[in-house]
């Protein structure tokens, strides 16, 4: 939650998301690795029964500018589930 408003700059503009049920995981490695690593994330949702819906996001938690050892990075992925 934010506790006041965000002011417009450029490109970046407040928004909001719908409540919703997602599957998240944490990616270690470095940034070539995700594609795969997307993969095998949506494999495990339907694997466990769910359905993935058509938008996701990543955070980038810790990378390069952090750390230059590729070991080291650490890449949130989010999945909104619709079932």
């Amino acid at each position: 939650p934010v506790t006041k408003l965000v002011t417009p700059v450029g490109r970046v503009k407040p928004g909001q998301l719908p409540a919703t049920k997602v599957a998240r995981t944490i990616y270690h490695g470095p940034y070539e690795g995700l594609g795969a690593a997307w993969g095998e994330f949506v494999e495990w949702i339907s694997a466990n029964g769910h359905t993935p819906a058509p938008n996701l996001w990543e955070c980038y938690v810790a990378g390069p500018e952090s750390n230059s050892d590729p070991a080291t990075w650490r890449t949130e992925l989010n999945r909104p589930l619709t079932s």
